[in-house]
């Protein structure tokens, strides 16, 4: 396991100026998410600072896809094989969890991410699709109370963006992407994963941040010591969940 250092990221480059509000940081763990120039982080500040909630950084799948097709279809189908059902919200979730008739995986989707035109930065679209995410994630903590003791949530993308900003004040489909892990049984308050670095001979094919969690290690260990799942090779033909590579999202 391992926790992230700001001083990797070069937060004087302008293609990054949200970040500069961090610059000097030395972890993550500082970070104060009422920032007025991180707002989109407010939200989820409460869940920071009590330790239900943590991001794990470059992560997803080594395999070169840049297809939304492609990399859904993959995602689709290890959600279809831990036995995942689909619903409309969070708050449909929530009810069916209060209920007592929630499935064992549910999914929701959060679409808006596609982000080549116009992107902005600490304002404009992605900024206020992060917000809308953020909300979300804490109105539906706070609606479960207690009852989050025993529920993860966690963020899925399909893939990251492009560092460089493409010519139309977007980014482009990259590589690695970031996620987040909330609820009772998380290792929060803290990033993890190995970052990569942004320098360019650390880029993937020059590009995107690199891979350095398998996105099926860290979903295996959400499966296995969350959920008590064994055999997750049925989850991932050809794959084998390694617990020597599992991140830490889960308190041991």
């Amino acid at each position: 396991m391992f926790e992230s250092r700001l001083q990797q990221i070069d937060l004087s480059n302008t293609k990054v100026e949200s970040l500069e509000p961090l610059k000097g940081l030395t972890r993550l763990q500082q970070i104060d998410l009422s920032n007025t120039r991180v707002a989109s982080l407010a939200p989820l500040k409460g869940l920071w600072d009590n330790r239900s909630l943590t991001a794990i950084h470059a992560v997803g799948s080594p395999d070169v896809t840049r297809s939304h097709l492609d990399a859904q279809d993959r995602m689709d189908g290890w959600l279809r094989r831990s036995g995942a059902v689909v619903f409309a919200s969070l708050p449909e979730i929530a009810r069916r969890i209060k209920a007592g008739a929630a499935p064992t995986v549910a999914v929701t989707r959060l679409g808006g991410w596609d982000t080549h035109l116009n992107q902005g930065s600490s304002d404009g679209q992605l900024a206020a699709r992060l917000r809308e995410l953020g909300l979300g994630l804490a109105a539906f903590a706070q609606d479960l109370g207690e009852r989050m003791r025993s529920v993860v949530v966690l963020t899925m993308s399909e893939f990251g963006r492009t560092i460089a900003e493409n010519g139309n004040s977007g980014t482009d489909h990259g590589h690695a992407t970031a996620m987040l892990a909330l609820g009772g049984p998380v290792n929060g308050g803290k990033v993890l994963g190995r970052w990569p670095g942004l320098d360019p001979a650390s880029r993937f094919e020059g590009l995107d941040v690199a891979v350095t969690t398998d996105f099926r290690d860290l979903f295996g260990e959400i499966l296995a010591r969350h959920l008590g799942a064994g055999n997750l090779a049925t989850v991932f033909p050809g794959f084998t969940p390694n617990p020597q590579r599992f991140p830490g999202a889960i308190r041991g």
